[in-house]
């Protein structure tokens, strides 16, 4: 949780910066935020025009079932 919260102030102060978003998106997902996550990964997305790394993260994302993804997992 600390992570989560060191991140997203670091996403605070600089939210031009694509990795943060693809970061923090990692940090929510390890969390169980799927969600909240699949939004940060869309943000990094549009933030760099092509990272192998955030077309990966959406693609893992994209395979979370639909009952994790209602328990907020």
């Amino acid at each position: 949780m600390l992570a989560l919260k060191l991140i997203q102030k670091a996403v605070e102060l600089n939210p031009g910066h694509f990795v943060l978003w693809l970061e923090q998106g990692r940090c929510l997902q390890a969390l169980g935020m799927v969600d909240a996550a699949e939004h940060s990964f869309l943000q990094a997305r549009q933030l760099s025009k092509y990272s192998p790394e955030v077309e990966q993260a959406l693609m893992q994302i994209s395979q979370t079932g639909w009952l994790a993804r209602l328990g907020g997992r």
